[in-house]
Parts: C-alpha cells; structure tokens; sequence
C-alpha cells in the first residue's frame, strides 16, 4: 500500500497508458468492465394528450333523451400516466322541451357513479342551458370516465304517457370532459416496465396515448423482420382501437434524432443488423458478443428469442421494447411470443426470454360452422316491450349453387310472455327470411333453427338482423292509469348460437372490393395470404401497415400472415397463396407478373389505360395523379385472389392505402384522384398479353383510325362550303325570305 504524500512510481502519462492497456486488453478477452449505467436524458413529449373532449370529439352529435325515465352514457379517455390537477371539469349544454314541468323534471349529472349536481328542466334553460361542473381529481379515472345523464321528465298531466314525444331533452355535441394536466407541457409517469401488460405503455383503452409509436426495422429488412413489424401493427389495432396515424413501420436510417426523443420505441431485429436494437440493449442485462447472446454473463442458445421492455436511451419519459436474438430463427420466436393469444408465464417482468417455439393454434383459413361468439358477439339481453334488434357479422364464401346454409338460434325468455303474438323476424342483409314464432314450451336455452338461402348471402360480409317483438298476454284495453309493465319482458340471444354455411363455390370467387376482408381474412384473423411490399419506400411500408390491419382489425383475431421484399419475392417462394401487393415496382420479376393480371395498365411511357378483353375504357394522361385499388387473380395460383395498392407518386398511393380501412368500396378497381374522389368499376383483364401489342391494339391504332376520321371529315367539309359558295345567289333569296325574281327565257331578266 502506499504511503499517503509519496510520489507514483510511473509518470502521468504512463499511468494512463497502463490503463487504456488493461481496458483494451480486457474487451479483447470478452471481459465485462463493470460501469455504472447512464441515465437517459429525459423530454416532454411533443405529443401531448387533448385536456379537453367534447362529444363531437368521440364522433357523437346532438343526442336526445326522449321518455319519463331515461339514461344517456358517454365514455371519456381518463388521466392516463399523467399526474393531474385541481381544474377537472365537466361542461354541459342542454335544450328542452318547452312543456315540461318545471318543479318536476330534473337532469343529474353523474360521473363513474358518483351524483355530481342535479339540473333542474325549466323555462331558463329550454332553449339553452349552459353548466360548468367541477370534478375532484381523485374522481377522475385512469381509463375510460364514465359521464351519466339521468332524466325524470313529466309535463305535470294525470296518467301520462312515459312515451309521449313531449318529454324530451337534448345533449349537445358541444358537451365536454376537460382533464386538467398537473404540468405544463404535460409529462407521462410510466409504470415500472412489466411484459404482461403488453401493449401497455404503448396503446391501453381509455388511456390517452403518450406519445406516437414507431416500429423500427433494419434498413433493407428481410422476410423475417417484415411480417414481425406488420404482426406487432396488426395485432396492436386488435387489441386497442387508436388513431392508425400515431402508428409507423420504419426502416432505422429515416427515423430523425427528434423522433427517437418524441416517440416510443417498438424495435426488430438482430443487434447486428438494427443499430437502435444494440444501442438500447446496453440498458438491459442481455448483450451479444460475436454471434451469441448473452444473459448477463449465461449464454443464451442461438434460438431463443429475447423481449426486453426499457427506457427509451433517448427519453427516460418513454419506452422501448426490443424483439430480438442472435438471428432470424429467434426474432420470429420473440414475435411470436409477442403477439400470440395464449398467456405465458416468460411475458412477466422487463424481459423475457424464449426457450420454446410458439406453436400457434390449427385451424383452418374459414369456418364453414362457427358460434356467435367466435364470430365476436356476446351474449344480448333485450329489456322490455316493443320491437328491438340484434345483429351480428359474419364472413361468407360463395356458395354452391343450391346450396343453403341454417341458423341454429338459441334463446332464454320468461313464461309471461304471449306465446301466440311473440316473434322473431329473421332478416339477413337487409332482407327478411323468416319469422319464428315464440311458441315452445320450454323457456330456457331454446333453439329455434332458421334456413339462409344462398340467394340472400353475400360474398364477404354478412349482416344478419334479430327483430324480436314482446308481447302480453292481459287484455289490451287497460284501466286508467294502468300501463303493460312491459320492463317484465325480455329474451336473451346466447353466444352459443351458431351458423352454418353452405357449401363454398371455392375460397374465392365471386369476390370483389366489397367483400374485403373476405378471401384474405376471415373470423379468426388473416390467414394463407402474403403481402409483398417495397421494402426500400417508407410511404409503401406505410401502406402495407395499413393493408393488415384493414385486412386483419377484427378484436381478438390471431392474424397469421408473411410479407416478403418486393426484390426478393417470385411465385416460387411466394406459392398458392393469396396475395396483398403493396407499391411493388413493375421492373422485378414479381411485378411483371403481377402486371398481367392487374385491370389498370401502366406503360414504360408513363401512360396508363384501364384495360378491357375488348379495349381500352378509358385513358388517363402521365401527369394525372391516380391511386389504385385493384382486386384481380393471383397469376401462378388461378384458386386465388390479388389486392393490389399502387400510386402514381406517394400522396396517390397514401390515398388508397388509407381508404382500406375505411371500406365501402365496390367492383373489382378503384380509382382515386383525391382523398375523397373515387371512382369504382368492375373490369375484366386478358392475361398474359405483351405490353407493346396492348399498346398499338389500344393506343396507337386507334389514333390512327381518329386521325383518318379527321381528315376525311375536314375534306367532305371543305367540298361541301365550295358548292355551296357557288351556288350562293340561288340560295340567297329563299334564306332570306326574298320574292324570286322572275327570268326571261334563254335566262335574262325581264
């Protein structure tokens, strides 16, 4: 040891020589020097939650309340991990019926079940009233608020009508729920990171969203890295409903230093291939040395997959969450994991690591028999007198000729009812089918079993409509005051009831833009499809998220899927497979094939044509701008269906990209010219015909032919004004209405 006050025995410059020497030597054995870690700076998001939601916010107009007793509910976003202040409030605006009794009618406000004022109906408010109520902050949930409105309306009159049209009230949309944030911009407390909570901290319901997500992939990502980001989307807009614009598939090389500060992180790939995956691996106990992954200092096997959920290394505020490995094999074990249904005991804490492949479960692309609950309903009750309806929505392939399918229809209902007049008027797609009469003796869990003719199903989606009508058996005629107590009556349609389909035509035909997500998806998710996308355009990897979830959005849906680079895909390792082309340039080998088959043709010219068998329908110039939707069949697998989302430049192809979610087209092409200029056909492709014969067939001889046309036109034309200027005097009178001057004989004039 040495004495304190003597000089070192090596020079300064040695010293630190000596240590850069231990350190280097050190990383060259593969030795760990112990650091100690450094915090990540911390930022306010740019991207703040709304403090202030009013009704038309949630897409909900002027809503009225009609009849003597009545409740109206709405759901707001709560606090979320935002700490909150003393300045919460709800804002309300009403108008009234004018026939109401004052010293009787009255509005309660309520919020998660706690009364917060009563609102007395009077002549100061029926045409307008305005309320500003304050809210404790402690009332103020993190998820979804619940805001009650409960009416008790009478005009004041002997025995009257609970129904009568005069006791109303309206809600207006300008109503709102105003969230006071503790901070100024509002700053997000993320819980500690925890892997069973996924997809928290990314989305939750009813908590407002911290901050945009973006999913990162290598730059010129592969096969494996392609379907992990769009499986993460798709199964996040499975989980949660959000606004699909705070949700990006990025390559690492475009993402800017200020989004890596402003948003959260979702990060795929290997540490060798993603940078953003190593830089925040430091802060987590894996690392890769070589080509194994280590746990600390316990190598990991090459295939097992590993989660970590972080701080973000560039915001502390907000989080990263790595899928990743030593190679593919354990990227796509991660995802699975991930993404998969099941609960799993390895997805508890901040990282995970996966020792056994995630099997998914069998089954096949559509279920010919399916429950109502497989095909997302639960269970309905339907309270009270009247007519009331419950619907469901299903996927349908086209049926056989002659083919039908049946209605297995399940019901509870009390023995009060008049089983002489209660009904239930089946319709499907708008059109009815059948009534079934209420009439059996048992009253629980009954089945009553309806024919869907092929005739009334569609290809795609299916709406089929439960009108039940309730009546009683008493006399009709009622003493004064008396009323049916019709809140006796109800029947409930159990979940397990079921459908039956007819026998399919095939896993195809008779499709069309309409019947999206049908054949590409069905009830349990996206299944034998692949999407080929350009892997080396952000716009078209933006499209391509949004073609899966569109395709692939139906709450509980295990989606399973691959997507393939657009330059390394064939119909070879593409397969008898649907297929979803995303944006995929006309000069690799998939795209020429694609281009066969597709209705809008796009020349080397620029120009383009939609094509017919029989001609061209219609030009449109190279300097238009024109996105496209196109449904067509797969070149090398006749059994099966292509979507094609292509652009003329990137705001085109955003517009059909953005129109897959939003549905309600029809025919086999869609054509946009704006976001909300679109033009829908259904036309028929040769296949395999060149390009330059298509285009003198429907380009260059009909110019041709226009022109002739043109010039014999311009020459009879011109033949016939010379006659006519010669032969002008003869003309002249009879034009003019002039007398005709009479001529002598041999032609002289009198």
């Amino acid at each position: 040891m040495r004495r304190p006050g003597l000089p070192f025995p090596l020079p300064a410059w040695r010293q630190t020589a000596a240590v850069v020497t231990v350190l280097a030597l050190g990383a060259w054995l593969g030795v760990r020097v112990p650091a100690s870690a450094q915090e990540p700076p911390t930022f306010a998001p740019k991207t703040a939650p709304k403090s202030l939601t009013t009704l038309e916010d949630l897409g909900i107009g002027d809503t009225a309340a009609q009849g003597a007793r009545i409740t109206k509910e709405f759901f707001f976003s709560g606090a979320g991990d935002y700490e909150l202040g003393d300045n919460n409030r709800v804002s309300v605006d009403i108008t009234h019926s004018n026939l109401l009794d004052a010293q009787r009618s009255v509005m309660n406000v309520v919020l998660n079940n706690r009364p917060l004022q009563s609102i007395r109906l009077d002549e100061k408010n029926v045409n307008f009233g305005h309320y500003e109520i304050n809210v404790p902050k402690n009332l103020v949930a993190k998820d979804f608020n619940r805001l009650t409105f409960e009416f008790g309306m009478t005009t004041g009159l002997l025995c009257e009508d609970p129904f009568s049209p005069a006791l109303f009230t309206n809600i207006l949309r300008t109503t709102s729920f105003q969230i006071d944030f503790a901070s100024n911009p509002p700053v997000p407390r993320i819980g500690a990171p925890n892997l069973a909570e996924y997809p928290y901290p990314f989305f939750r319901p009813g908590y407002p969203v911290v901050a945009p997500v973006v999913i990162a992939i290598p730059d010129e990502p592969n096969e494996v890295e392609l379907t992990g980001a769009y499986r993460i989307a798709a199964d996040l807009a499975t989980r949660v409903l959000f606004d699909l614009e705070l949700l990006r598939v990025r390559p690492v090389s475009s993402i800017t230093p200020d989004e890596l500060q402003n948003q959260q992180l979702i990060l795929i790939g290997t540490p060798g291939r993603n940078a953003l995956v190593a830089r925040a691996l430091s802060t987590t106990p894996f690392h890769l040395q070589g080509d194994q992954m280590f746990r600390d200092q316990q190598p990991l096997d090459p295939t097992f997959g590993v989660l970590a959920l972080t701080p973000s290394p560039y915001n502390g505020n907000l989080r990263a969450l790595l899928a990743t490995g030593a190679g593919d094999q354990a990227v796509k074990r991660s995802v699975d994991a991930l993404t998969s249904a099941e609960p799993s005991a390895l997805l508890a804490g901040p990282t995970g690591v996966l020792t056994e492949p995630v099997i998914p479960p069998a089954s096949r692309t559509f279920q010919s028999i399916f429950t109502f609950k497989e095909a997302g309903a639960k269970e309905q009750t339907l309270v009270g007198g009247g007519t009331q309806n419950a619907t469901l929505v299903f996927s349908s392939p086209a049926p056989a000729p002659g083919a039908h399918g049946k209605l297995d229809l399940m019901i509870s209902h009390p023995d009060i009812i008049d089983r002489r007049r209660s009904n239930i008027v089946v319709e499907l797609n708008g059109q009815a089918i059948q009534t079934i009469k209420i009439n059996k003796e048992q009253t629980r869990r009954v089945s009553y079993q309806v024919d869907l003719f092929s005739d009334v199903l569609r290809v795609g989606p299916n709406t089929l409509t439960l009108r039940t009508t309730l009546y009683d058996p008493e006399p009709l005629v009622l003493e004064a005051c008396e009323s049916t107590a019709s809140e006796r009556f109800f029947i409930t349609v159990h979940d397990d009831s079921a459908i039956s389909l007819p026998q399919a035509a095939g896993t195809s035909s008779g499709s069309d833009l309409a019947s999206l997500p049908f054949p590409f998806a069905g009830l349990l998710g996206l299944r034998e499809t692949t999407f080929i996308v350009n892997e080396r355009d952000n716009n078209s990897l933006r499209a391509g998220m949004l073609a899966t979830i569109a395709l692939g959005r139906r709450f509980g849906a295990q989606n399973e899927f691959t997507v393939v680079p657009a330059t390394t895909a064939t119909p070879q390792n593409v397969g008898d497979r649907h297929v979803v082309a995303i944006n995929v340039p006309r000069e690799t080998a998939i795209g020429q094939q694609i281009e066969k088959v597709l209705p809008l043709l796009l020349r080397p010219d620029g120009t383009r044509a939609l094509v017919e068998e029989k001609g061209t329908l219609a030009e449109i110039l190279d300097s238009s701008r024109v996105g496209a939707l196109q449904l067509a069949q797969v070149p090398w697998a006749t059994n099966r269906r292509l979507l094609a989302v292509t652009g003329t430049d990137n705001i085109a192809l955003g517009w059909a990209a953005d129109a897959l979610p939003k549905g309600g087209l029809t025919g086999n092409v869609a054509l946009f010219q704006s976001a909300k200029q679109v033009n829908t056909f259904s036309l028929k492709r040769v296949a395999d015909v060149d390009e330059n014969s298509l285009k003198g067939r429907f380009t260059d001889a009909e110019a041709r032919q226009a022109t002739l046309l043109a010039v014999v036109l311009i020459v009879l034309g011109s033949i016939a004004l010379m006659v006519l200027w010669s032969v002008r005097n003869r003309l002249a009178p009879r034009t003019v209405g002039l007398p005709r001057i009479g001529r002598r004989r041999g032609g002289r004039r009198r």
